[in-house]
């Protein structure tokens, strides 16, 4: 599924230990990566927003049924000059890069980016294809 010379050994087993080890179904790993990311992002925090290349400010993670109905790991982002709750906008993690952000949040989001790049994926059908803990 990926090239093994693209491989982080470190960062795939602090991935199997703190995300994928107990996850079975696609609402497991959902609510596991949910909990990583909460646990590890360090919010607010800046960031460089790819959509159209803004820096905006990363505020909080998005609701877990949010991301579980996307498929994909959320954050509410808001752009400068902006401080009311109603502007923010939601932002996929892998369109964010964190801009002088804590050491835990650049980690944490760069492990998320990492698993899907490789293949990573939050759905049922792809979840039973050995997709995850075999070789994500």
């Amino acid at each position: 599924m990926s090239d093994d010379s693209t491989r982080d050994p470190e960062r795939d087993q602090r991935l199997e230990d703190k995300v994928l080890a107990g996850t079975y179904t696609a609402r497991e790993l959902a609510s596991s990566w949910y909990a990583y990311l909460c646990d590890h992002l360090r919010q607010p925090f800046q960031a460089r927003w790819s959509q159209d290349d803004t820096l905006v400010e990363v505020v909080s993670m998005a609701d877990s049924p949010e991301c579980d109905d996307a498929k994909d790991m959320l954050a509410y982002v808001r752009y400068p000059g902006s401080d009311e709750e109603e502007d923010d906008l939601v932002a996929s993690l892998n369109a964010l890069e964190p801009i002088d952000a804590p050491a835990e949040t650049v980690q944490a989001l760069g492990d998320w980016r990492y698993w899907t790049a490789q293949g990573g994926e939050i759905w049922e059908g792809n979840y039973w294809e050995g997709n995850y803990n075999d070789d994500y």
